[in-house]
């Protein structure tokens, strides 16, 4: 491999490792899991980097083989437990009417958890890909090998049963 090979991949790897790895722990629900997958996905990378011709594509690329990779482990592997990386930008609340709104958007999300973790693999995968990565609805449909009208009917219904889910527990 060429040094400016191993240059890119660096870069892609800092670049992307933090929420991929978050992407398959929401997916897969298992620490140890979500980190021998994202190995594997970065070995995988690493040895097609020097064929690739699209680099702009890595993005896509890692996360279309990470879903497979994490597809594959998905039905053989036991749910332990979660600890997501925290993002570069976050920061300390030291104030505390943001704190206690904080305290209510971390109880929402935990909702939220809860519902994706007990919805099919299809479906929570599409709203993890959507809600947690900011993909748009083309790169989703790339990744997940169907077109976009099905990724946003399908990310719909998603919501709606969350919304409908969380609003019963919250009143």
């Amino acid at each position: 491999m060429s040094e400016t090979n191993i240059i890119e991949f660096t870069i892609i790897y800092n670049r992307h490792k933090k929420k991929l790895y978050n992407y398959l722990l929401k997916l897969v629900s298992d620490t140890m899991l979500a980190e021998d997958i994202l190995q594997t996905v970065f070995l995988k990378f690493y040895q097609n980097l020097p064929g690739m011709k699209n680099k702009s594509g890595a993005e896509l690329w890692l996360f279309r083989t990470a879903r497979n990779e994490a597809f594959t482990h998905f039905r053989s592997r036991k749910v332990q437990n979660r600890e997501v990386l925290p993002d570069d930008d976050d920061f300390d609340i030291s104030d505390k009417a943001l704190f206690e709104s904080e305290m209510e958007l971390k109880e929402v999300g935990e909702l939220i958890s809860e519902e994706l973790e007990k919805m099919t693999y299809e479906n929570r995968e599409v709203f993890i890909l959507k809600e947690y990565n900011g993909f748009s609805y083309s790169e989703i449909a790339s990744i997940l090998g169907m077109d976009e009208q099905s990724v946003k009917s399908r990310l719909f219904k998603v919501r709606r049963k969350i919304i409908d889910k969380i609003s019963v527990k919250i009143r």
